[in-house]
């Protein structure tokens, strides 16, 4: 049976792998529980790297490949391996898909004097991260649709009143964005001037609105920064 130790090499591995983040830090603080110091652990990043590019760029071969285009084959390890490492790069070649990696990493792992059980449970814990990565990801796109519309937004900037002319308090119909209400500094507004129109870049109202995706207006009873009077 693998040691604890082992255990977490694999899940770092898959971890990285599968790109999930809350994975990775779990397994480090439990690999570090689990007697393994910084430079095993950092060691373990680097390697499971490899094999998360190494897919990526198998993968986008065969896609070149099929569609008729010439393809670099994927560069090899050059660095010499043991038994830490290619744990870590069994448990990355199974979460990220890459039979390839797989193939080469049992094969590698078999030499290394890991038992088919060992490398059977490897696997089983590497798919297990696998999943779980799935699930996480799966809740946090149900909580991202699940988010209530912006609401509005009113940045208050000053209290001078707009001329009655001005136009500047349109209202915005249902189906339009959330109103920001933005106030200039200073200066009133005379007839027809035209305040309405969008702030210049890089003015703080126009962060407000960029950020919050809306329509800026001013109420009547804004002043204005347009200098129009």
């Amino acid at each position: 049976m693998l040691t604890p130790a082992d255990r977490e090499l694999v899940g770092i591995g898959a971890s990285i792998g599968a790109g999930c983040h809350p994975c990775l830090e779990y397994h480090l603080d439990a690999g570090s529980s689990a007697g393994l110091g910084e430079a095993d652990l950092l060691k373990a990043i680097e390697d499971a790297e490899f094999v998360r590019r190494s897919a990526s760029s198998q993968l986008s071969a065969l896609g070149r490949r099929v569609l008729g285009h010439t393809a670099e084959s994927p560069a090899s390890r050059g660095d010499p391996s043991d038994r830490a490492t290619e744990l870590v790069l069994v448990g990355a070649a199974v979460a990220a898909n890459s039979r390839a990696d797989l193939e080469s990493h049992l094969a590698a792992a078999e030499l290394a004097g890991f038992s088919a059980r060992e490398l059977g449970e490897a696997v089983r814990l590497a798919q297990a991260v696998q999943r779980r990565s799935a699930e996480i990801l799966a809740d946090e796109a149900t909580r991202l649709l699940a988010r209530p519309e912006p609401a509005v937004v009113e940045t208050v900037l000053a209290s001078v009143g707009c001329g009655s002319d001005c136009g500047c308090a349109d209202t915005s119909g249902p189906s339009t964005p959330p109103v920001i209400e933005t106030m200039g500094a200073e200066g009133g507004c005379g007839p027809d001037c035209g305040c309405a129109v969008e702030p210049s870049e890089g003015t703080p109202a126009l962060q407000v609105i960029a950020a919050a995706g809306a329509v800026a207006t001013a109420p009547a009873s804004a002043a204005c920064a347009c200098g129009c009077s």
